[in-house]
């Protein structure tokens, strides 16, 4: 007879590895900020930054000098704890008590917010007995950024765990995904922009520099829940968690546990989605399997199939690097040889498409929109003209995410002082033409008025502050306030002049220009690349209240 293997909870040694494999690049900030809906992962998420970050934070086996000043010491961040009232059930307001008591309970600063529904972007509270879990989780989220960027945080770190990981990969197969989707979440992903301009879900340039964490992944459930036990927390459960017909992660779940014969009788449209999903894994070529393997097996497959996609980014973390040649701002130029090398790997030509499509289209950074809507045909037909081999004769073309892809053509060397003409170097990715509104590009935009009215808050709070403005989901066209010359806030003031964005027709690179009753004077900074203009347009001698930055990366996350 076999001993049943005890689970052990998670050691404070396990958490230290999470953490640094989680740790978003520019570090943990000032803050972190903890999603806490109350339940087990993020209860036992919150007690164990508290624990770790209270302390004096040296990893363990690892021992402080104490002879080392404490000015040397680098400050820990201050936890956090987030919590979202949705007030879609009737026992909503009675888990967010529960969850403010035990952070306090902690000694944890803690915050509980209600969605605001119906005001601003926020729809209109879902009607008793509507479909409400899609629109409920992008009202949380945005509520949650809204918090932690009011609190300062860097980070917003979420309990999801190992089996949330299976849960989603899974799902994510049933929309046709390649290993690249199916590997599921990332421990650190930068929030990104969001989908729609001005929409519920909209992060600006705020969502580039804030990130979500997911410390957890590589641990399952029982893990936290032993956690939990052994130091006897508490928490509140969700009881629609364990309601299949609810949702399709519930039925995903329910399913990975006990097999497809569970799934007769979820209603038709569940169990169709379920059948997909068993298809698509059994047609998986690195996968001997399905729904029925059971939760072990499913994991130890959802992270071999993390390590290789990690594998995959570092390799196309080398091609950006190496394969790159110069190309002007917001464009991306890459070698024919980096593309021949890749011609017999089609998951790191997509890995690479997806990068480079991400870097240079003017759909909001991370949105699906900016990645071909990651629609698998797409991304191999795109990856499939790139890789065939060049000639002279090759053509621009355009696909996806408002991306135009050109030949670049260079001489090469003089063989015996003969020139056989250009050869070509590479691909060189740019912004697709706009449809042009004016006879140089995209409509100007003026900012006279944003601009008097953040002076204004700048008077009445006392500090010099800037104005930043997203152009073209590309550049952020900073303003600094306090370095304006008085004569010029005089002149937009008194409506004698006006301040506007406007666009080169080449790269559709943005420009402030002042326009004056005489005159239209470009204000760019020194180090700015010269736009390509009509005649009569003159440029002013650099500015330093001016500034103008190319806001999107090239980084996986």
């Amino acid at each position: 007879m076999s001993a049943v293997r005890a689970i052990e909870p998670i050691s404070r040694g396990e958490f230290s590895k999470m953490l640094r494999r989680a740790r978003p690049p520019p570090g943990w900030g000032k803050s972190i900020a903890v999603a806490n809906s109350g339940g087990p992962d993020s209860t036992c998420l919150l007690y164990l930054l508290h624990e770790y970050f209270s302390s004096d934070g040296t990893p363990p086996g690892n021992q402080r000098n104490d002879s080392t000043s404490n000015s040397h010491q680098k400050a820990n961040p201050r936890i956090v704890s987030l919590t979202v009232d949705h007030g879609l059930q009737s026992s909503s307001a009675d888990m967010a008590a529960r969850t403010a008591r035990f952070a306090e309970s902690l000694g944890v600063e803690h915050s509980t917010t209600k969605i605001p529904w119906g005001e601003g972007v926020f729809p209109p509270l879902p009607a008793p007995g509507a479909p409400f879990e899609e629109t409920a989780r992008r009202a949380r989220y945005r509520t949650l950024f809204d918090e932690m960027t009011r609190l300062q945080a860097n980070a917003l770190a979420a309990g999801h765990h190992l089996d949330d990981q299976v849960e989603t990969g899974l799902m994510r197969l049933r929309l046709g995904s390649s290993m690249l989707g199916a590997s599921g979440m990332r421990y650190c992903r930068r929030w990104g922009m969001g989908n729609v301009i001005g929409g519920l879900d909209w992060a600006g340039v705020e969502g580039m520099r804030r990130w979500i964490v997911r410390p957890f992944l590589g641990v399952s459930k029982d893990r936290i829940l032993a956690t939990c036990e052994a130091n006897r927390l508490e928490y509140v459960v969700d009881k629609t968690n364990f309601q299949p017909e609810v949702t399709l992660r519930n039925a995903v779940r329910h399913v990975v546990k006990y097999g497809k014969e569970s799934a007769q009788n979820f209603p038709p449209k569940l169990l169709q989605d379920i059948e997909t999903i068993d298809t698509a894994l059994e047609n998986l070529p690195n996968f001997d399997g399905n729904l029925n393997s059971g939760p072990e097996r499913l994991r130890a497959f959802v992270q071999e199939m993390g390590r290789e996609v990690e594998a995959i980014e570092k390799e196309v973390d080398e091609i950006t690097h190496k394969g790159r040649l110069p190309s002007p701002i917001g464009t991306f130029l890459i070698s024919k040889e980096a593309l021949e090398g890749i011609k017999d790997k089609p998951l790191v030509q997509r890995a690479l498409v997806l990068r480079i499509l991400r870097y240079v289209s003017p759909n909001p950074w991370g949105s699906l929109r900016a990645q071909a809507k990651r629609r698998s045909a797409r991304l191999e037909e795109l990856a499939r003209c790139l890789t065939t081999p060049m000639s002279a004769l090759s053509k621009p073309f355009s696909m996806s995410s408002q991306v135009l892809w050109k030949p670049v053509l260079k001489r090469p060397k003089i063989v015996k002082g003969k020139s056989k003409g250009k050869v070509p170097a590479g691909w060189i990715a740019s912004r697709q033409p706009p449809d042009l509104q004016n006879a140089w590009g995209v409509a100007d935009r003026d900012i006279t008025e944003p601009l008097l009215q953040a002076l204004e808050a700048r008077e009445s709070e006392g500090d010099g502050g800037a104005l930043d403005i997203l152009f073209d989901c590309r550049f952020r066209i900073r303003i600094h306030l306090d370095a304006i010359p008085q004569a010029v806030i005089d002149a937009l003031a008194a409506g004698i002049t006006n301040l506007s964005i406007r666009c080169d027709k080449e790269l559709y690179y943005p420009s402030v220009v002042l326009r004056t009753p005489k005159n239209e004077l470009v204000l760019n900074p020194a180090d700015n690349p010269t736009p390509k203009f009509p005649e009569g347009i003159a440029f002013a001698k650099p500015v330093d209240w001016v500034s103008i930055e190319f806001i999107r990366t090239l980084g996986n996350i």
